[in-house]
């Protein structure tokens, strides 16, 4: 689903948007969002902000926000990737019973946020935005997860023609998780995902040592079934903060003969991009940053868990208690803590004081970053501009642990993707 939204991305709103009546694009058709009548309109233009390299289809931008589908959540999020230009990742929850059902609600109430989304300030420039919506449906997340089998049905045909139906630009798979070494249950997923069309995109719920220890047969059955691909890792903390998961995805990235994302994550989606993948989607939340291990956390949709923010000096998130303590110590360095995002207009980062203000100001710093990143010139030059940002990165986090006494430690991913640079060809 591609909806077009005038807005103006220049301006200060701090508010969510309201919904009301309005005109919303869904792959070359115009729906009235309130009524979903559907009229056809003239060919547009697939450019836009974060433009993919390789992209998963026409149109399809490079970067994505991940949400879960709560009221609360779902209205910030739409309003927020319509001043963005970013796409829109829809998470259900895993406990839904009628997710058909559920889809059809948020996909309306997106519509109607996104096409509402006003500018604050009259005076902005306006920025024409076409939003892409995809949807997930998350049945490999939560303690009674779905596992994938080698025989028997692993997919549901009725989840991707809903999502036909709704006019999402793409349709993905609601994958059940693939555990280690089960290379036949992985056959199957995306042999059974193949059989469902052109426009079906196979998520892979994976256990990380697919990544580590047996990235040669993921690329034998990705590229043998020749459909693309939409990874989501599993770890306990970080998966890409594990140097061999990074190197297995770098690899995977090269080799792979069909398109490939990465979904359910957090700054290194950037990386992901500068290296070969589609797009990457970066959680609203820890639980939608990667896809915890069962036993540890129960799946993801974890509601105890603290509110993190990403701290641009640092290129990380933190949690908003440890951030308020490290700026509150480190009297001598303010500089570090003002973001010149267009939602904090330099202000501290101690003005944000919830999880959606902290999200709203995660992406949108998020994406500057990988703006600046993702606009060089050639891939060789993204690459070793994010190699270069991450060990930047370190030694900001290093000094910060120094200065502070905080446990600052860097972010295991920045190490990382660091220790790739040796591997990378010079700039000519």
């Amino acid at each position: 689903m591609q909806i077009r939204s005038s807005i103006h991305r220049g301006a200060r709103d701090d508010s969510h948007a309201h919904p009301a009546a309005g005109r919303g694009v869904v792959i070359g058709r115009e729906v009235d969002v309130l009524s979903g009548q559907i009229g056809e309109v003239g060919a547009r233009s697939a450019a836009g902000r974060f433009p993919s390299p390789n992209p998963l289809f026409a149109g399809c931008p490079s970067l994505f926000l991940q949400t879960a589908c709560a009221t609360r959540h779902l209205s910030a999020a739409a309003a927020l990737v319509a001043v963005e230009e970013t796409g829109l990742l829809l998470t259900l929850n895993p406990r839904m019973k009628d997710r058909i059902k559920e889809l059809r609600r948020v996909v309306s109430e997106c519509r109607v946020t996104i096409a509402a989304a006003a500018p604050a300030d009259a005076s902005a420039q306006p920025v024409r935005a076409e939003i892409v919506v995809l949807a997930d449906a998350n049945r490999y997340a939560g303690k009674n997860r779905a596992v994938a089998t080698a025989t028997g049905s692993n997919l549901d045909p009725a989840w991707v023609a809903v999502q036909r139906e709704l006019g999402l630009s793409a349709a993905l798979t609601d994958s059940p998780y693939v555990p280690a070494e089960k290379q036949t249950a992985l056959a199957a997923v995306l042999d059974e995902a193949r059989a469902l069309g052109p426009d079906v995109v196979a998520v892979l719920p994976l256990h990380l040592d697919w990544l580590k220890k047996d990235v040669a047969s993921l690329i034998a059955e990705i590229n043998k079934a020749a459909v693309p691909v939409a990874l989501v890792l599993e770890h306990d903390n970080d998966p890409l903060g594990v140097q061999d998961a990074v190197a297995g995805l770098v690899r995977l990235l090269a080799e792979a003969e069909v398109k490939i994302a990465l979904l359910r994550c957090d700054i290194s989606v950037i990386g992901a991009v500068a290296f070969g993948a589609s797009l990457g989607a970066v959680g609203t939340t820890t639980a939608l940053r990667h896809l915890y291990p069962t036993k540890e956390k129960g799946g993801g949709f974890n509601g105890g868990a603290r509110i993190g923010i990403y701290v641009p000096r640092s290129m990380a998130y933190r949690a908003l208690d440890t951030l308020n303590t490290a700026i509150a110590l480190d009297q001598e360095h303010q500089e570090r803590w003002i973001c010149g995002c267009h939602r904090c207009f330099n202000r501290p980062l101690s003005h944000i004081h919830d999880e959606v203000a902290a999200y709203q100001h995660s992406l949108t710093a998020i994406a500057e970053l990988g703006q600046n990143i993702l606009d060089a010139s050639s891939p060789l030059h993204r690459q070793h501009a994010w190699v270069g940002q991450c060990n930047h990165a370190q030694v900001t986090n290093m000094e910060i642990a120094a200065e502070t006494g905080l446990n600052w430690d860097p972010p295991k991913f920045q190490g990382a993707w660091h220790k790739l640079a040796p591997s990378l060809p010079p700039l000519s």
